[in-house]
């Protein structure tokens, strides 16, 4: 039987939802389709311009957790032999970002497989015009099937005649179930939970305000914040601390992502570019949970059993898209 399928996707970046997504892909892949999953080898680009000494201690001991759980992913330099390629998810069409290296490879250029397959990419805030400009018109042909995860990159096909067949599918990390990945350790200390990057004075006096309000910690997770107490962990450790935090805010993609699996009252602080947690926020009717100065909106409780059944029905499309190729 053929089942081998090599994956080109943006596991080993600094943060947590990069590799979270590549393991998704493998565990629905493996235990659900009984295939052999293998990721390409990706360099990795690691900024420590500018940064304190604090904060680079900070980066290296979080590469060193990443390492060890990337070994799981069972990593390659070979892109022969291989019957299925896969490439995203994550935001590998974004050709406007800089934290991370374009390889060929992502759209599809170069491989040999009998079947090329997008699943679940993005380009973000990258456009048509940006895309074309490093490669052609044409890049897009090098793709059997095409899957995205937001409307604004499945909006790059709409002028072309030509891909007629483009899912727009979940993230995979909504794919499976999470309590069975990790070490379920509960936190006796009620705290807030802060998951990104760049966050304003303004916004930082806000959730200080809110915090003190609610006699509560603030942990800043996975990314070095001056303002309050860091925490170094492993991605499946992530998922424990937001598990159990009483509020989430963020503004990453994954971290609104899991603060929607672990049905969390959070908030995401809106920035110029991320279109993409916008659309996946309107997609789960959650738009009122992007915020500029209302963090209060914490305490508004969510109603998930509707959002439940959102997840579902996006999850039947998901694997009916998988399943026309696998």
């Amino acid at each position: 039987m053929k089942n081998r399928i090599l994956c080109f996707t943006l596991y080993n970046s600094l943060n947590y939802g990069a590799f979270l997504q590549a393991f998704s892909i493998k565990e629905v892949l493996e235990k659900k389709y009984n295939k052999k999953v293998y990721f390409y080898r990706m360099p990795i680009k690691i900024n420590f311009k500018g940064k304190s000494l604090k904060n680079k201690i900070f980066k290296i001991s979080l590469i060193l957790k990443n390492y060890k759980n990337i070994k799981k992913l069972k990593v390659i330099n070979t892109k022969d032999g291989f019957d299925i390629a896969i490439v995203g998810s994550d935001e590998i069409w974004n050709v406007n970002n800089p934290t991370f290296y374009h390889m060929n490879e992502f759209f599809g250029i170069g491989l040999n497989s009998e079947k090329v397959v997008s699943l679940a990419a993005s380009s973000n805030n990258s456009t048509h015009e940006d895309i074309i400009k490093k490669y052609d018109s044409n890049v897009f042909d090098n793709f059997d099937y095409i899957s995205v995860r937001d409307t604004k990159t499945k909006n790059l096909f709409l002028k072309n005649n030509r891909y007629n067949d483009v899912y727009e599918i979940l993230d995979p990390t909504f794919l499976i179930d999470w309590d069975n990945y990790y070490k379920d350790r509960r936190k006796k200390e009620r705290y807030i939970l802060l998951y990104g990057y760049h966050f304003s004075k303004k916004e930082i006096e806000l959730i200080k305000k809110f915090a003190n309000n609610k006699k509560m910690k603030v942990y800043s997770i996975g990314i070095y914040q001056n303002d309050f107490k860091n925490i170094c962990c492993s991605p499946f450790e992530f998922i424990n601390y937001v598990k159990h935090c009483d509020y989430m805010i963020t503004k990453s993609f994954h971290g609104t992502i899991f603060s929607i699996i672990m049905k969390k009252n959070f908030v995401v602080f809106m920035e110029k570019n991320n279109i993409k947690i916008a659309d996946l926020l309107k997609k789960m009717h959650l738009e009122d949970r992007l915020i500029e100065n209302d963090i209060n909106k914490l305490d508004c409780n969510i109603n998930y059993n509707g959002i439940d059944m959102i997840i579902q029905k996006e999850r039947e499309k998901s694997y009916e898209f998988i399943n026309k190729w696998v």
